[in-house]
């Protein structure tokens, strides 16, 4: 059994179905720290900047809301170890696990709304680890991400008590950048992040905080 499904996690990225994404992290790790660089030597990259990794589809099962604390970190050090031990920029990155995913929709199904609070203590531990940062990259894959998007950047303005300036990949300059307020309610209309398009984000998204 543990045989079958290491090689379905090694040919699902070979798929249609999977538009070329793997089941793990790492599995497209080495192009995302290659970017980083890139990013970094165009100056791109701030002092103050931190990648935000959310774990994929099959890893993101491993970390279940109640774990103890220990265990998570140990869990979270293992999704993060393409981009802290294998494969590593060639400036050090602060990286950070985004335990909070989509992919494990059974999160929310305790939550009357649905949203993340900033408040609660995984949540608040998270905020925190966060707080000395004012520009973040967040990394996801294409499988869920609008709605992540719509959850994430909310719950960031609200945890940062800051305006949120978000990067898509639009050709106008004019369209090309959004703010979300901390003010804000959970599940109220955002122009631009709850009326996204698809394509509207990469595969590495950049939001700062506006002081």
């Amino acid at each position: 059994m543990v045989a079958a499904v290491a090689l379905a996690m090694l040919f699902w990225g070979y798929t249609d179905w999977s538009k070329g994404y793997g089941l793990t992290t790492v599995a497209d790790a080495r192009g995302t720290v290659l970017v980083l660089d890139k990013l970094n030597e165009e100056g791109r990259w701030k002092e103050n900047d931190a990648l935000l990794v959310r774990s994929v589809f099959l890893e993101s099962y491993f970390t279940p809301d109640r774990i103890p604390e220990a265990t998570r970190a140990h869990v979270e050090g293992a999704i993060l170890s393409p981009y802290t031990t294998l494969y590593v920029t060639q400036t050090p990155t602060p990286v950070f696990c985004l335990g909070m995913s989509l992919f494990r929709a059974d999160r929310f199904n305790e939550r009357t709304d649905r949203y993340y609070h900033a408040e609660e203590p995984g949540e608040a531990a998270l905020a925190e680890k966060l707080r000395p940062y004012t520009g973040f990259w967040i990394h996801s894959h294409e499988g869920g991400q609008q709605g992540f998007m719509a959850r994430f950047i909310p719950w960031l303005a609200e945890a940062k008590g800051a305006d949120i300036r978000v990067s898509r990949k639009r050709s106008s300059a004019e369209d090309r950048y959004f703010t979300v307020h901390p003010t804000n309610k959970p599940g109220e209309p955002i122009e631009g992040l709850t009326d996204s398009q698809q394509g509207d984000f990469s595969f590495l998204v950049r939001v700062s905080v506006q002081k």
